[in-house]
């Protein structure tokens, strides 16, 4: 199944073909940000111990933690491909998916498209501070 070219997508091509321009790298990042991604997940029962009500798929390399996170739903259904049916899912924002996201881990976007995206935990940090001070502006904003 072929899949159109995403918004995503788009701006990230952009941002590529523009050697990393802030203003194109700055677009991308806050249509992340904004964007509803779909992230494969484990349900946790509600009996369990666990504090979350789903704990992200992920693959481990050393202490590495990759989280594969998808602007569509299909794209997240080629990707599990037969396995679609035993994968749980959530829809989460893209401030929402980096915010939850350890110091050990990057973050997929779209893999195995054309346009796939890892963030490093570097660069994961960087976002971090960015939102932090979205979210000053939001809150001065907020109380005036």
């Amino acid at each position: 199944m072929e899949l159109m070219m995403s918004t995503l997508d788009e701006l990230l091509k952009n941002a590529y073909d523009a050697e990393g321009t802030i203003d194109t790298v700055n677009k991308f990042y806050v249509t992340l940000f904004r964007t509803n991604l779909f992230m494969p997940v484990k349900i946790n029962q509600t009996n369990s111990s666990e504090k979350e009500p789903f704990t992200p798929l992920h693959i481990q390399q050393d202490e590495h933690f990759f989280v594969p996170v998808f602007d569509s739903l299909e794209r997240l259904q080629c990707w599990a491909g037969e396995h679609q049916e035993k994968i749980d899912h959530v829809e989460i924002t893209g401030e929402a998916a980096l915010r939850g996201l350890g110091s050990k881990a990057y973050l997929c976007l779209n893999v195995g498209t054309p346009f796939y995206k890892e963030f490093s935990p570097e660069e994961i940090a960087r976002l971090k501070i960015t939102i932090a001070k979205m979210d000053k502006l939001r809150n001065s904003k907020n109380t005036e």
